[in-house]
Order: C-alpha cells, then sequence, then structure tokens
C-alpha cells in the first residue's frame, strides 16, 4: 500500500499533473494544457468520448502512461440539448444521457481498479443546478441526467466501497 506521503507526492513537487479530455474541441483542450505548462504544471490533452466504456478506459491509461496513477478523476463531461415533450427526439436524448451519465460510470470505471489499488483516490462529480429543478424551457431532459449524476454520488462510493478489499 502507498504511504500518505506518496499517494501526495504530486502535490509537493508543484501540484497534480493533468489530463484534460475534449471530444471536439481540440485546440480549447491545448490551450488549457499550454496554460497549465506556462505556470509549470505537466498537462496533456487526451480526445475520447466518455460515452464509450473503452474510449474512457484508453485515456486513462494513456493518462497513467504519461503522467503516472490517477489520484483525482473529475467528472465534468456534459452535453445540453434543449427540448419539450413536444419537440423529443430520442436520439438526442439517449446521446445526452451517454455522455452525462453513462460517462461518469465509464471514466470511474476506468479508475477505480488502480485506485482500490493504491487505497487512495478521489472523484469529483460535477453537475448542474438543473439537477434540483429548473424553470427554464426545454430543459427537463438535461436536468434529468443531471439529476442521475447526483443521485448516483451518493450510491456509486458505496458499492464501490463495499466490493474493495479490506
Amino acid at each position: 500500500m502507498a504511504s500518505a506521503e506518496q499517494r501526495r507526492g504530486s502535490w509537493r513537487n508543484g501540484g497534480a499533473a493533468v489530463c484534460v479530455n475534449y471530444a471536439v474541441h481540440a485546440d480549447a483542450a491545448e490551450a488549457v494544457v499550454a496554460e497549465i505548462a506556462t505556470a509549470g504544471g505537466r498537462a496533456i490533452a487526451v480526445a475520447a468520448d466518455v460515452a464509450r466504456s473503452a474510449a474512457a478506459e484508453a485515456m486513462i491509461a494513456r493518462t497513467e502512461a504519461e503522467l503516472g496513477p490517477v489520484t483525482i478523476l473529475v467528472n465534468n463531461a456534459g452535453l445540453a440539448w434543449q427540448g419539450t415533450l413536444d419537440t423529443y427526439d430520442r436520439e438526442q436524448v439517449a446521446r445526452m444521457r451517454e455522455v452525462n451519465v453513462d460517462g461518469v460510470i465509464h471514466a470511474t470505471r476506468a479508475v477505480m481498479g488502480s485506485m482500490r489499488a493504491r487505497r487512495y483516490g478521489r472523484i469529483v462529480n460535477l453537475a448542474s443546478i438543473a439537477a434540483i429543478g429548473t424553470a427554464l424551457s426545454g430543459n427537463a431532459f438535461y436536468a434529468a441526467t443531471k439529476a442521475k449524476v447526483v443521485i448516483s454520488r451518493g450510491v456509486l462510493p458505496w458499492s464501490w466501497v463495499r466490493t474493495a478489499s479490506p
């Protein structure tokens, strides 16, 4: 098992190394990487559609190969589509759910084995205030996906802990 010093070593050596994930905007991701590098940090940009488990696993594998073990995962991928019951589009809603909900699951599953092995890790799931209710027209389907992320935060960690080795 890694010592507390080993687990937190990256913080003492100038901060965490960062993987900037993107699905579409490579230029924006590279700009973030450049900003981190300018500040003296280490970062890479990785294209991955987290809605696909294989892509999330490949992103984490590349991150660990280039930057070291993932000790902090921030799930912040999000896709919004505005629609109402009148304009409902099954494909748009399914894609939004795949990114906003399944993406959290895929990325979390991709890191949990190594976090378990080190007996250390932090996972931050970002959602939206829309998850707790919104009056914005056309936002109900998006809000439902973000509510699922909020609800899962209370369930997923316990399922992980219960299956973790002592």
